[in-house]
Formats: structure tokens, sequence, C-alpha cells
């Protein structure tokens, strides 16, 4: 058995080739034009898929693919997504790649993807725990695990940590809303803010952890940035209480420099969830999308066959 795990990125889509021990037979990473829109994005997908393809010894069981946007898992369609991927809001995706491809495709929204694939590749004791997931990066996502499966909600958005208002009346998001999270912890909103106080947009955007000792601008942006984090973070241990809860996105690439004054705030504010980094980078969505889309598609045979 064969499948492909597709990870859909801001900047870039990454795929894997799979056995069926979800070992890696190939991988590839090719850019997306999302300032292009619908079908630009759809063109990097069908560019890394066919890459894939030519590695294959034999038509694949599955596709798996993780997108931004909240997904109806069932049907495969992306039923939101803001402008960071335009045109995507409304799109068929499960059904346009089986009409393309003529291959069971499973989609999921790619922080669950990401946080699966994490949790896959760590080992079966971290499959075991409750986790959530916040991801740091041009926005900010963020995925839930309970019970050992992704809890995705009645409308599709559990997770949507980026978009849960953190300071009223504040900063208008594309969402149409005003202070999400979004607006003030993703990599975005860093640079925007250093902008804001300076000038000047960072050239770097682990310039502004690094030189934060030594730019009092800087190291105020940090502090808010710390604080910020500390609050969503804090309000996810109260209300879901998980076993841990794993940092991920660009952002965290740079944690060297602002790790420690996280924990430090954490332990003042007596907050005892476990906190730790994403450790797999760019396999974790392309992988974790493999696994769904290996799990759903043996789910949905079973169901079939009991009917």
């Amino acid at each position: 058995m064969y499948g492909i795990g597709i990870d859909i990125g801001g900047t870039s889509t990454k795929g894997v080739l799979v056995d069926a021990h979800m070992e890696s037979i190939q991988e590839v990473k090719v850019p997306t034009a999302t300032h292009h829109g619908r079908e630009a994005i759809l063109g990097s997908l069908t560019e890394a898929i066919d890459a894939l393809l030519k590695s294959c010894p034999e038509k694949p069981d599955y596709i798996g693919v993780g997108s931004a946007g909240r997904i109806d898992v069932s049907t495969g369609t992306v039923v939101y997504a803001t402008d960071n991927l335009p045109g995507w809001q409304g799109l068929g995706l499960k059904k346009w790649l089986e009409d393309k491809y003529d291959v069971t495709t499973v989609v999921d929204n790619d922080a669950n993807a990401a946080l699966i694939g994490e949790l896959f590749l760590e080992g079966p004791v971290a499959l075991e725990q409750n986790t959530v997931m916040l991801t740091l990066g041009t926005g900010v996502g963020g995925a839930n695990y309970f019970f050992g499966q992704i809890v995705r909600g009645a409308h599709h958005q559990s997770g949507e940590w980026g978009h849960v208002v953190l300071h009223p009346g504040g900063r208008p998001c594309n969402c149409g809303k005003l202070g999400c999270v979004e607006q003030y912890i993703s990599g975005t909103a860093l640079n925007r803010r250093v902008e804001e106080l300076t000038d000047q947009p960072l050239k770097n955007g682990e310039d502004l952890f690094r030189h934060k000792d030594s730019n009092l601008l800087y190291k105020q942006v940090v502090e808010e940035f710390v604080e910020d984090l500390s609050t969503i973070i804090d309000n996810i241990s109260i209300s879901l209480d998980p076993d841990r809860i794993i940092l991920g996105g660009g952002v965290v690439q740079s944690r060297s420099f602002w790790w420690p004054l996280l924990l430090d705030r954490l332990q003042q504010k007596e907050i005892k969830t476990f906190i730790t980094p994403a450790v797999q980078e760019n396999k974790a969505g392309m992988f974790g999308a493999a696994y769904l889309g290996s799990h759903l598609r043996t789910e949905g045979r079973r169901k079939h066959e009991a009917t």
C-alpha cells in the first residue's frame, strides 16, 4: 500500500510518498503562489502530487491533504478561509482531487495534520496523550487532540486559537473580528509591531529576538509577545486542561532567544501544563496528512463493509 501526504503552506507546498509502514519513499517541496489565487495554489498542489506519483511503484491507495481554513472532513470542503489563501473558501478540494487522480482523498485542516504528524513521528506514547497545538507562523493556528483523536467541533473550528479574541476591541483581523490572537503573536503581527515602533521593517524575523537585549523597542515587543502568549497558554490550560501544549510554527524556530522568558512567566502564573516546542518542523504537516489519509480511509472502508 502506498499513500501521499500533502501540506499546503502559505509559502510552500510539501509532500511525501509513504509505504504501508508510513516510511518515506520520496519527499518534495514546491513554492505556493498564494497571491495568484485559487488556480495557482491548485497548480502547486498538482505539481507536488505529480512529482510524487513518478516515484510511486503503483497507483497510491490514498491522498491526504492538510490545508489552511476550516475543513468539513466528511466532504473535504473548505467551509471557511481568510484571504491568506485567496479564493479558497467554498472549494470542494476532496472532489477536485478525486476527479483528477481517481484516488481516495482525505482533506483536513493543516494544524490538525501538523499535530497528528508531530505525535506520530514522536512515537506511540505521544499518541496516548491529550494534547493541544498552537502554531505561530504567518498567522496563528491550532489543533486539539483528546482521547486518541482530533477534535474538530460541530462547526469545524475546534482549535482555531488564532481567532479567539485576546484583546476585546483591539486590532482588526482579516476574519472580521477585533483583537484576535493572530493579530498579536504571529510572525506578521510581530513584524508590524516593530515597524510601528521603529518606522523600519525587520530584515529577518529572528533579529527581533536576537537583539532584544540591545534594543529597548525590540525588548518591549518581545515582552508584549511573551505576556500575550502566556495568557493564551493560561486560557488553554484552564479551559481544556491537556497533558501538554505544543508550540510550533516559524516563530518557535527562534525560541532559544525567548523560551526561558516564557517559562519564567508561566511559572509566575502557576501554569502547570507541560509546554514543549514542536520538533518535526517541516515534516509534521505532510506526515500527519498521510497518517490521517490512511486512517480515515481505513475507517471509511470499515463503515462501508459494515453496511
